[in-house]
C-alpha cells in the first residue's frame, strides 16, 4: 500500500497550516495552533500560615483580609507534550466574588528544567486585573495578569512549574498600587494555566 506523507490540511495561508508528518504525527505550523488548560493538583494543595485555610463546605481555599506574605498555598505543575516548546504560558484564578474590587493577588513561581540544575529563584507575578465586571450576588469570577510565565532557555518536556500563591494585604512586596481594597475573605476555587499547543503529543517519550 502506498501512503502519502507529510499532508497538509485545512490551509489557511502559506505559513499557517495544519500538517500530519511522515511519522503521522500531527502539528500546527505558526499561527494554526491552539490553546489548551493546563490543570495542576489541586485537590492536594499545601499550605502554610496563619490566615488562611481550607473549606470543606465550599471546596475552596480561603484568605482572610490578615493574610500577608507568610500566608500562601503551594503546588506543581507540569507542562504537556503537546506544548509549543518555548511559548509562553498564562494562569488564571479562579474565585468566588462577592464584592467590588479585585484582591491583591500575588504568585510565586520557578520552573525546573529537566536535566538542568534546579532553579532556586522565586520570580513575582502579580494579578491585577478580572475578566468579569462585578454587579452584584456572588459570581464565579477569573482573576488575571495583564505579564505571563516566559520559559527559560532550554525549556523542553514535561517540564515543571512550582507556584505559591499570596494575598498581599498590605502591599508588603510593592508590586500593587495599594493595600488590598476587597473586602473581606476571598475564596479560591481553582488555578489553570493557558498554554499554546502545536502538536498531539510528541512523536517519542521524551522528545517532540
Amino acid at each position: 500500500m502506498t501512503y502519502q506523507y507529510a499532508k497538509k490540511i485545512n490551509i489557511g495561508s502559506p505559513t499557517n497550516y495544519s500538517e500530519f508528518e511522515n511519522d503521522w504525527t500531527y502539528e500546527a505550523i505558526w499561527d494554526a495552533t491552539y490553546f489548551e488548560d493546563l490543570f495542576g493538583a489541586w485537590n492536594t494543595l499545601r499550605q502554610t500560615g496563619s490566615w488562611i485555610s481550607l473549606s470543606n463546605t465550599e471546596n475552596s481555599i480561603n484568605y482572610t483580609n490578615s493574610a500577608n506574605l507568610s500566608d500562601y498555598t503551594f503546588w506543581n505543575m507540569q507542562t504537556r507534550h503537546a506544548w509549543k516548546i518555548g511559548s509562553i504560558v498564562y494562569p488564571h484564578i479562579h474565585r468566588k466574588q462577592n464584592a467590588n474590587n479585585i484582591p491583591n493577588w500575588l504568585f510565586q513561581y520557578r520552573r525546573q528544567i529537566n536535566w538542568q540544575a534546579i532553579d532556586s529563584t522565586w520570580k513575582n507575578l502579580p494579578f491585577t486585573d478580572s475578566k468579569l465586571p462585578y454587579t452584584s450576588w456572588t459570581i464565579n469570577q477569573i482573576s488575571w495578569t495583564v505579564a505571563w510565565l516566559t520559559p527559560p532557555v532550554g525549556a523542553w518536556l514535561s517540564n515543571t512549574i512550582e507556584f505559591r500563591m499570596y494575598r498581599d494585604t498590605t502591599n508588603a512586596s510593592w508590586l500593587f498600587a495599594w493595600a488590598d481594597p476587597y473586602a473581606g475573605t476571598v475564596s479560591a476555587t481553582f488555578v489553570d494555566i493557558h498554554l499554546e499547543e502545536n502538536t498531539l503529543g510528541s512523536r517519542q517519550e521524551y522528545h517532540k
